[in-house]
């Protein structure tokens, strides 16, 4: 096991314009977020009775995340559940990055791994991006839990 950081991501998606995961071909083009927005924390809650989440989630995460195995709300409330703020979360199977990005919106930090290196390099795509569109709005812009 080996740490891959941003430059690592940057000279990989220098060269390659889609990745491979299983069956299914990603494309690395930047992703171009103009709404940013955090569910409340209410909005989170499991309904045992149906099964299911309220609501969908517009902007950031669904432009980022749309190959995602799970919805985001179940990293989100056991992240709200079981840490606080600046607290460090192992995801051993990042996959596509889910938990990774939730740990960022919520002011965690994550350690993701994967056997698969396009895994890490698709968490890392969607990452680096998320990053640039922090930097690029206000707090003003950012809808707080």
């Amino acid at each position: 096991m080996r740490e891959v950081g941003f430059s690592e991501y940057l000279e990989f998606v220098s060269r390659n314009r889609v990745i491979h995961i299983e069956d299914q071909e990603i494309s690395l083009e930047p992703i171009r977020l103009s709404v940013y927005c955090l569910i409340p924390r209410s909005s989170l809650m499991f309904q045992p009775r149906y099964g299911a989440f309220p609501g969908g989630v517009p902007g950031l995460r669904t432009r980022v995340i749309t190959e995602a195995t799970g919805p985001p709300q179940i990293p989100r409330a056991l992240i709200l559940m079981y840490t606080n703020k600046g607290d460090t979360i192992l995801d051993s199977m990042v996959g596509s990055g889910t938990t990774c990005i939730e740990a960022k919106l919520l002011g965690r930090n994550c350690i993701g791994v994967d056997v698969n290196y396009n895994a890490v390099m698709l968490t890392l795509h969607r990452l680096y991006w998320l990053e640039e569109s922090i930097k690029q709005h206000s707090s003003a812009d950012l809808v707080p839990l």
